[in-house]
C-alpha cells in the first residue's frame, strides 16, 4: 500500500537507534515501527501524515561517547541532519537505551552530573529552531532521562 499525501500532511520524524530503525527484522523496512505506524495512520487518517524513519542503530544522546573509532551520539549522525532537513511537526524520539551504561558515569565522576538531560535537551531544541512547531513524544522507560523512571 502506498501513502497518499495530502499538501498539509503532518510531517513525523521517528528518531532513535536500532528499535527505530528495525535493526534484525525480517523485511525490515516494511515492519519496522514507523512504517507501521504510516499504516495505522493511513487506515484511520488517510493522507493526513508522513511517517519517516531516521533511525540509526547503536547511537544515544551522549556527544563524547564513542562506538569503536565513531561518535556514537544522534546527533552527529547524518540521519539527524536528514530529519532536521524534512522539518518535522512531530518528532518521536527512541534514544537513550544505548546510554544506560554510559550514564553510571553521571554518578562515579566519569561525567558532569546533569549531562545525558542537557544533551537530550539540546538535541530537541534542534528540531524547535527547524520548526518552532515542533511536538515531541519520548520513548523515557527506555532511557535514564528521569531519575526513578
Amino acid at each position: 500500500m502506498v501513502s497518499v499525501l495530502l499538501a498539509a500532511a503532518l510531517k513525523v520524524a521517528c528518531i532513535g537507534d536500532s528499535i527505530t530503525y528495525g535493526y534484525g527484522l525480517a523485511n525490515r523496512e516494511e515492519t519496522c515501527y514507523p512504517r507501521q505506524l504510516q499504516l495505522l495512520l493511513d487506515a484511520k487518517f488517510p493522507g493526513q501524515y508522513e511517517v519517516r524513519n531516521f533511525g540509526n542503530s547503536g547511537r544515544g544522546i551522549y556527544l563524547d561517547s564513542m562506538r569503536g573509532n565513531e561518535k556514537r551520539g544522534y546527533k552527529w549522525m547524518k540521519e539527524h541532519q536528514a530529519a532536521l532537513a524534512f522539518k518535522p511537526d512531530i518528532v518521536i524520539c527512541n534514544l537513550g537505551i544505548n546510554d544506560c551504561g554510559e550514564y553510571i558515569k553521571e554518578y562515579s565522576g566519569g561525567r558532569t552530573r546533569g549531562q545525558f538531560v542537557k544533551e537530550y535537551m539540546e538535541l530537541l531544541a534542534d528540531y524547535k529552531r527547524a520548526n518552532k512547531e515542533t511536538k515531541f513524544f519520548i520513548w523515557t522507560k527506555l532511557s535514564p532521562l528521569t531519575e526513578g523512571q
